[in-house]
């Protein structure tokens, strides 16, 4: 396979071979195994745990015997969404790197540089036996997109080292003194499904930049869910609206791009229609520096 990046650059070559090996979020085993062979051929003291997480060592280099270790950190799994009507499967699909106006980019799909940078970095560390460094215990960690299970999983035997430095920052040159966290909530209700009567309508949204749900949110960007939501509910203060379905998105830590809802309404076509565009110069007003692309349509 041909490389889109410089195989001379030791961290793009690590990023480029990462993108060929499936490692989604819960599907990281492939890679993991790849960490440990890449190990075992450069002769590196390693373990990897039961949920796939990647402890490499390596000795200080000479004259450093006696300074104290460092650990670095990056975890291993990245975010799969794929643009509408793309097909692919992450689970055995490498991704199709390009390069445009100077960025790479992975056709029709996440590109996982957060936090590939972060492992092939790593990975180019351990593998220069040039650099001068102390004792490196360096963690490949797994499930960080999905609530950081990877991470809550290590034991404290796998480390000596008192200080970390951990590799999953967007912007660089940045250091952090604290960091808010996230919390994932699942939750159910009983629901009775009857056959519709009324008039049915499909609600789509779409055109919108989306972004990380951490380094983008306070950007206010257009969230397909909460525009959705927002015509559904001013449409049932009108009148009786039934939700038959609703596809928005495909990962928790991603602001969803675009979407589907499909309802029934008691409402006449022309209520429903106006109230829609209604609401849709209400968002192009409220979005029209952060997704002047937005797209509300209804079709019956």
């Amino acid at each position: 396979m041909d490389s889109v990046l410089n195989p001379n650059v030791p961290y793009y070559k690590y990023f480029e071979e990462m993108t060929r090996i499936p490692h989604g979020s819960f599907h990281e085993q492939p890679y993991s195994d790849y960490l440990v062979a890449w190990a075992k051929e450069h002769g590196l003291h390693h373990l990897q745990d039961e949920m796939g997480n990647v402890v490499i060592y390596k000795p200080a280099s000479a004259g450093h015997e006696d300074r104290p270790a460092v650990l670095l950190q990056a975890h291993i799994d990245m975010v799969c969404a794929c643009d509408p009507g793309q097909d692919h499967d992450f689970r055995k699909d490498p991704l199709e790197l390009y390069v445009e106006d100077g960025w790479l980019r992975a056709k029709g799909t996440t590109l996982g540089a957060d936090d590939g940078v972060g492992v092939a970095y790593m990975l180019s560390i351990l593998d220069d036996d040039t650099l001068p460094h102390p004792p490196l215990e360096c963690v490949f960690t797994v499930q960080e997109e999905v609530g950081c299970s990877g991470a809550a999983n290590l034991k404290a035997e796998y480390f000596t080292a008192k200080r970390m430095i951990g590799l999953d920052d967007v912007g660089g040159g940045t250091s952090y003194v604290t960091t808010a966290g996230s919390q994932i909530i699942e939750f159910s209700r009983q629901v009775t499904w009857e056959k519709g009567q009324q008039k049915g309508y499909r609600l789509s949204v779409s055109g919108l930049k989306s972004g990380h749900s951490g380094v983008d949110i306070d950007k206010e960007r257009g969230n397909a869910i909460k525009i959705a939501g927002k015509v559904l509910f001013a449409l049932l203060k009108q009148g009786d609206v039934r939700l038959c379905d609703a596809d928005m998105g495909s990962a928790d830590n991603v602001i969803p791009s675009h979407g589907t809802v499909i309802f029934t309404s008691a409402l006449s076509r022309e209520q429903v229609s106006a109230t829609v565009d209604q609401y849709r110069e209400i968002f192009l007003q409220q979005l029209q520096w952060s997704d002047p692309d937005l797209k509300l349509e209804l079709s019956e």
